[in-house]
């Protein structure tokens, strides 16, 4: 499969979900911390990021893809994912997030600061019809928001004087092309991914077989093409053949009725530590 470096235009479309406030939401309950907590983000300031982020990313990756029919296949999908996502409790966190389909031909899903979704052409044509895999494969980036992955990776690495700076924005978006997640963090998000995606009514069988996908996709690339699973499979992220046993037993341990262990996330709903004015 070769993997198109250019991009053709871009349709950004920016939907708010409108979720009901009765949705389930996963059995462990998240840690309230509403008092102002200068030594983590808030969650208006995860909002921010991600406003002030994504026409960076857009440009980045060269534009939208327009066609409502697929947008509409992912929306839905999410829309059932979300309510099950951690800190869904939280009206503002789940009114948030929204997906942009962009025209790049690799195979690649992001979800970054405040549940901006990103989903490429590349992977919707690789698996339109396999509802269970984009719903694990999807599940797998919200939870890298739902679960303050990025915010973890900032607060860890950029200085708290240094998020009032106007560099801070451009360091935030140095980490999220890095791919600043840890390894930990991957194998987490897939756990978690396939946790939401059971929840949803979705088979997290899915995703036993988009690792499977990968690794035939792998074996039939020859040295030096260019053609990869953009993202998932390299940098930080595990060797996929240890995703692969990994989802083998998560899945197994969720179909067969056994309960799986979560943890809560603190919900750092306080005044914002940031400046908007200085972003």
């Amino acid at each position: 499969m070769r993997v198109h470096q250019s991009w053709r235009g871009y349709l950004t479309v920016l939907l708010l979900l409108v979720l009901g406030m009765t949705a389930g939401v996963l059995s462990s309950a998240s840690t309230v911390c509403r008092a102002a907590d200068t030594e983590h983000l808030q969650i208006d300031d995860e909002i921010l990021l991600g406003a002030k982020l994504k026409p960076q990313i857009i440009q980045k990756s060269g534009g939208e893809w327009r066609n409502p029919a697929k947008l509409k296949m992912i929306v839905d999908i999410v829309s059932r994912l979300v309510p099950v996502a951690d800190r869904s409790q939280v009206d503002k966190v789940r009114r948030n997030y929204n997906v942009t389909l962009v025209n790049d031909r690799s195979i690649n899903a992001s979800c970054t600061f405040g549940g901006n979704i990103t989903v490429t052409r590349g992977f919707i044509e690789a698996f339109d019809g396999q509802a269970d895999v984009i719903a694990c494969v999807l599940g797998h980036e919200i939870s890298h928001s739902a679960r303050r992955h990025l915010c973890n990776s900032v607060e860890r690495r950029v200085s708290f004087k240094g998020r009032h700076a106007s560099h801070t924005l451009l360091s935030l978006y140095q980490l999220y092309l890095s791919r600043g997640f840890q390894p930990a963090q991957e194998m987490e998000a897939d756990y978690y991914g396939m946790i939401y995606a059971k929840k949803a009514g979705y088979n997290p069988e899915g995703m036993v077989r988009f690792c499977e996908f990968a690794l035939d996709l792998w074996g039939k690339q020859k040295p030096g093409m260019g053609s990869r699973v953009k993202d998932w499979l390299q940098d930080n992220h595990p060797r996929t053949q240890s995703r692969l046993v990994n989802a083998r037993d998560v899945a197994k341990r969720l179909n067969s009725g056994q309960s799986v262990p979560t943890t809560p996330v603190p919900i750092y709903d306080g005044p914002g530590v940031l400046d908007p004015n200085n972003l």
